[in-house]
This record gives structure tokens, C-alpha cells and sequence, in this order.
């Protein structure tokens, strides 16, 4: 061979894409197996549809108790306003009567 075809080999882009070496395609392994470990050990806890799925830490998580109570929210409030409409009422005709 001449050394212009030589030359012009050389100088030629390469027709097949560039390989990877062994060790940045262990690199590339072990840092996408490490994010997979770190992904499947954290534990990711979302709400869906009111209902809070588990984390990772499901089985430690304390359990919150609310007692069951009136179905009306304002309960108390209510019965409030009436007393004092009954207490109100009671002192209007303890005034109207001798």
C-alpha cells in the first residue's frame, strides 16, 4: 500500500459507531444498578384517590385513631344556638307571665 491510501484511511470518518470501552460500560452498569437499589430502598408514599399507599416504613408508622363522631361537622355549634334560643325563649315568657 501507498502511503497516500494509507493517509487518506486514517483521515476517513469511521463507518461504525464508536464502541465503549469495558470500563465505562461497567461504570454505566454499576451507577444504574446503585439508582435502582436506592429507588427500591427508599420506599415512595403517595396519595391516591384519599388513600395514602405505604412507604418503605409502612410497618413502623403509628396508627392515628379518630373516634367516630356526628355526621354533622358543626355539631356543637348547633346545639349551641339552640340552647340559647331555648334559654332566650324561657326568659322572654318568664317576663311575659306575672
Amino acid at each position: 500500500m501507498s502511503v497516500e491510501l494509507i493517509l487518506r484511511l486514517e483521515q476517513r470518518p469511521e463507518s461504525r459507531p464508536h464502541m465503549m470501552s469495558t470500563s465505562k460500560r461497567l461504570a454505566s452498569g454499576l451507577i444504574l444498578l446503585a439508582a435502582a437499589g436506592t429507588a427500591g430502598l427508599a420506599g415512595c408514599q403517595t396519595t391516591v384517590g384519599g388513600q395514602t399507599l405505604p412507604s418503605g416504613y409502612y410497618l413502623r408508622d403509628d396508627v392515628q385513631y379518630f373516634p367516630s363522631g356526628p355526621e354533622f361537622l358543626l355539631y356543637n355549634t348547633e346545639r349551641a344556638y339552640q340552647q340559647r334560643q331555648e334559654q332566650q325563649d324561657l326568659g322572654d315568657d318568664a317576663d311575659v307571665q306575672p
